[in-house]
């Protein structure tokens, strides 16, 4: 599957901590926020790559704002906080009602909690398969 990078909201990007982390990434949407793929729905993709900490849990929070400083961010989703393991592979589906711009939240749980993660839109979530680097 190819990934564009104008639909990608982190790339391998590292969380540490438990306080909530922004995405590297945000997207704008424009003014024409159709967020449907040819009649098809979209979905947020997380990848998580690696993890560390004892306990660790990963929270995916998907968040819509008219501006891109996200001064009044509204949350679209807010996913239960899943234990990490490596190549866990998060499915979220994006509601039509949304502002502007889009950006994930993550928020770990657990002692002194460590991920790599990745997140992407696409419209085919049962085409991504999380495979080992180097295959």
């Amino acid at each position: 599957m190819l990934i564009d990078k104008l639909l990608r909201f982190s790339a391998s990007q590292s969380l540490a901590g438990a306080s909530g982390t922004a995405s590297t990434d945000i997207l704008d949407l424009g003014a024409d926020r159709d967020m449907t793929a040819l009649g098809r729905p979209l979905y947020v993709v997380v990848v998580l790559e690696a993890s560390g900490g004892t306990s660790p849990t990963l929270q995916v929070i998907v968040q819509t704002d008219d501006n891109s400083g996200f001064s009044s961010a509204v949350a679209l989703h807010t996913g239960p906080a899943l234990a990490q393991a490596s190549n866990r592979v998060q499915i979220i589906p994006i509601p039509h009602t949304n502002e502007r711009y889009l950006r994930l939240t993550y928020t770990q749980g657990g002692t002194s909690p460590t991920a790599t993660v990745s997140a992407f839109i696409t419209d085919s979530p049962q085409a991504w398969v999380a495979t080992a680097d180097g295959i």
